[in-house]
């Protein structure tokens, strides 16, 4: 029974989420549709947290037949490297559902009927037990993401970076069913149980792709329905797959003399989109940098074949994230949530990143002296985001200060216990650690305090620095530069239509025809 636990979280999402739909359909005025929302949220939540007990199992959701055409059929995996990032998306939307009590005047159930399927679709890609389930979810996400935003988002030039960002993703979801090709080819195809060492690096670069890290990051949601709630669904959700994908990869590896120069690409970006972080007007305008400075530790960590500290990093990513971007209503009696969150990712002893701090054993690299200032600079911009003034929570009811507090506290207490009953992101070896060990983190703390103190004075060199790395890490130009390409083949290719259509286009095609062939004559192809 446990190990349908997770199946029927699934069901219960896409369920509620047709209720609303449904409600809004015949009843338009129903006004208990965020009573309904957070009751399938509530009764999904625990049904993830009891299939934690069944790690370890599969459950084959279709049998695809004959067997002889289909090597793997679609299955979901619960095992420690899936069900933290499971507990992740249920208690991120139940966190989404809980504080939009704080942001009535922008809630709409459209949002959370979203919210809802998003979640699903994401549960799905998360507990993916083969490639082939993996892209199935993936190109479910897209698709859904992609009609989302199209929707919400009515500038044309809002329209055009979605589009790129949708064609980036593509090509991390065209990378994964190589893999799959790759494996196949080989007479048989993979789980995510026992990954061939082939396809490593292919899995890694998939997953680098989706993330933004390896080149591309998506275009920031400018539009204030989508920045809080729903924009930060559409944020997370796709890059939770992405990062389980990394930690499964990670116990597998890549050839190690590719390890130097993707290490030496996500060391530099990591510490430019830390930087960009740091410097960022505030925590909405600097998400994308968080992301990507973030998934880039969860990527270094999987490239040196450390799955514990991969997955501590992308967890980290999600949990700590989520806390600061939720917490749009700014009050000193919440400021304990917020340092809750900063511990998550601060790599001490006995918190939930604690396990990232394997990231710097094994051999030395020079490039892991970037990962540390990366991680300062996560941390300054953490404290200085939570810091800074936000909304204010004046003339709601009491009831309000109740659940908007719940569901922020929510995501802190669910971080650790995915670090200390998930298995994963605190294992036996760190337990008996030396502090040595700690030099890292407690450097990064460090440098952290010393830059937070230097901004805040706002030096003219932090200043000139923000200006020079952020639009290197934005790709703003090669967005332009794909655009520019994308236009002028479309113009070419119009112009070309005009002709062969017009009165002369007959003449035009016999002429190009002609030369086709005298082409051929002349290269000597023609006899073939």
């Amino acid at each position: 029974m446990l190990s349908y636990a997770s199946l029927i979280a699934i069901i219960l999402l896409v369920f509620f989420a047709g209720i609303l739909t449904l409600l809004r359909w015949l009843r338009p005025a129903f006004a208990y549709s965020w009573l309904i929302a957070a009751l399938g949220t509530l009764l999904a939540w625990p049904m993830i947290v009891i299939a934690r007990p069944a790690a370890g199992q599969t459950l084959t959701l279709i049998t695809w037949q004959p067997e002889s055409l289909f090597f793997t059929s679609p299955e979901l995996l619960i095992d420690g490297i899936s069900w933290p990032f499971g507990l992740v998306l249920v208690t991120l939307v139940l966190a989404v559902i809980l504080t939009e009590v704080a942001r009535a005047a922008e809630s709409d159930w459209s949002a959370w009927a979203g919210s809802l399927i998003l979640t699903a679709m994401g549960l799905i890609a998360v507990f993916a037990g083969n490639p082939l389930t993996l892209l199935l979810a993936w190109a479910a996400l897209d698709g859904f993401e992609l009609m989302i935003l199209l929707w919400h988002i009515i500038s044309s030039r809002g329209r055009e970076q979605v589009v790129v960002a949708f064609s980036a993703r593509s090509g991390g979801t065209f990378l994964l069913w190589l893999a799959l090709l790759v494996a196949e080819s080989a007479g048989r195809g993979f789980s995510f149980n026992a990954i061939p060492q082939n396809v490593g690096s292919l899995l890694v670069l998939a997953a680098a792709l989706r993330l933004g890290v390896i080149p591309l990051h998506l275009p920031a949601l400018h539009e204030h329905a989508l920045r809080r709630s729903l924009g930060t669904m559409l944020r997370l959700i796709p890059a939770a797959s992405s990062l389980m994908l990394l930690g499964r990869t990670a116990n597998v590896g890549i050839p190690e003399a590719q390890v130097t120069i993707l290490l030496a690409v996500v060391g530099i970006a990591a510490f430019i989109s830390a930087f960009s972080w740091a410097t960022a007007s505030n925590e909405l305008e600097g998400r994308p940098f968080w992301m990507l400075g973030m998934a880039s530790l969860a990527l270094a960590s999987a490239l040196r074949a450390q799955p514990g500290a991969s997955l501590a990093w992308g967890i980290a990513l999600l949990f700590s994230g989520s806390v600061l971007f939720l917490t749009s209503a700014r009050h000193p009696n919440l400021l304990f949530i917020l340092i809750l969150g900063l511990l998550g990712f601060s790599g001490l002893p006995f918190t939930p990143a604690w396990g990232g701090l394997e990231m710097y054993s094994g051999d030395f690299s020079i490039w892991l002296l970037f990962l540390p200032l990366a991680h300062a600079f996560l941390l300054a911009g953490y404290i200085r985001h939570s810091l800074r003034p936000g909304e204010r929570l004046e003339g709601v009811e009491r009831w309000v200060w109740v659940i908007y507090p719940l569901g922020l506290l929510v995501l802190p207490i669910a971080h650790f216990l995915a670090a200390w009953w998930g298995g994963n992101l605190i294992n036996e070896n760190l337990l008996s650690f030396s502090w040595l060990q700690l030099i890292p983190s407690l450097a990064a703390l460090g440098l952290a305090a010393i830059f937070w103190r230097l901004q805040r004075s706002k030096p003219l060199w932090v200043s000139v620095a923000s200006r020079i790395l952020r639009p290197s890490i934005s790709f703003g130009w090669l967005y332009k530069l794909i655009w520019y390409i994308y236009r002028g083949t479309g113009k070419i290719v119009g112009f070309i239509s005009e002709v062969l259509e017009g009165q002369g286009g007959v003449l035009w095609a016999f002429l190009l025809l002609t030369l086709l062939m005298a082409f051929l004559v002349q290269t000597g192809l023609g006899g073939l």
